[in-house]
């Protein structure tokens, strides 16, 4: 989710792969997503055994881990266990309630706001693929009606439960408030950091990506229209100069 919100080029993609996983894995729509369909997108994430990695990118990610988080991989606890098999998991906590509060005033708000589907329908190149991998999500996920609280944080808490079927003890870490650095570096093997544990993606911070995506599917109408419009304007100029301005000044 770093990635795609982040590295343009890396975004379509995604946007196209996971929602052919999860209309093909849990909609019955197409070859179900394993290993070799994985690796099409996820493949340099598994630094370790992904031979298509440059070697360049090898040595520069050797020393540190790389993983896979947020939604809709979420989803795909148990397809990325099976294909994937040396991966641990990380469950992190957090209360139902706060969590609705959140998504509510996010993702369910701005995924329903018609204006904003308008622009995602029209921004073709991005903003709808988003919105097409983000509202397949949250459908299966939770359902189509968003409002229902009830429903959307039980469906929250059965994840929790879903979890911790499908992963063996070994590989689960259930990361729990408040959070450390240690317990997590303890699960992963690895050094560490200094400071302390930071927060992100808070709903402010959420509210404001999508601000910056609406503007950008804007800029990106306006660009496309100048481009479609102008050209149309100078054929029109032209065409007047030649019926109207250039027979007068033949006369003259």
């Amino acid at each position: 989710m770093c990635d795609i919100l982040q590295e343009y080029e890396k975004q379509e993609k995604h946007f196209v792969y996971w929602k052919e996983a999860m209309r093909a894995n849990f909609l019955g729509e197409g070859k179900p997503y394993g290993r070799e369909e994985f690796d099409k997108f996820l493949g340099e994430y598994d630094v370790g055994s992904n031979k298509s990695v440059s070697n360049r990118r090898r040595i520069a990610n050797q020393t540190t881990s790389q993983a896979l988080a947020d939604v809709p991989c979420s989803m795909f606890v148990e397809d990325l266990l099976k294909a994937y098999p040396d991966a641990k998991v990380i469950l992190t906590h957090r209360d139902p309630a706060s969590w609705y509060a959140s998504m509510h005033k996010t993702m369910f708000e701005w995924w329903s706001r018609p204006s904003f589907k308008l622009i995602a329908w029209l921004d073709g190149k991005n903003l709808r693929k988003l919105m097409g991998m983000m509202v397949t999500y949250l459908n299966l996920a939770f359902g189509e009606d968003w409002n229902d609280a009830e429903t959307v944080k039980q469906r929250y808490l059965d994840h929790y439960e879903h979890v911790r079927r499908v992963v063996p003890q070994e590989r689960l870490f259930e990361f729990q408030q408040p959070f450390e650095w240690k317990p997590l570096g303890d699960f992963l093997d690895v050094k560490v950091p200094e400071g302390a544990f930071p927060r992100l993606n808070s709903t402010d911070d959420l509210s404001s990506l999508f601000k910056y995506k609406r503007l950008q599917g804007l800029t990106r109408l306006a660009q496309n229209a100048a481009i479609t419009v102008l050209p149309l304007v100078a054929a029109y100029g032209g065409y007047v100069w030649y019926k109207g301005w250039k027979p007068t000044l033949a006369k003259r």
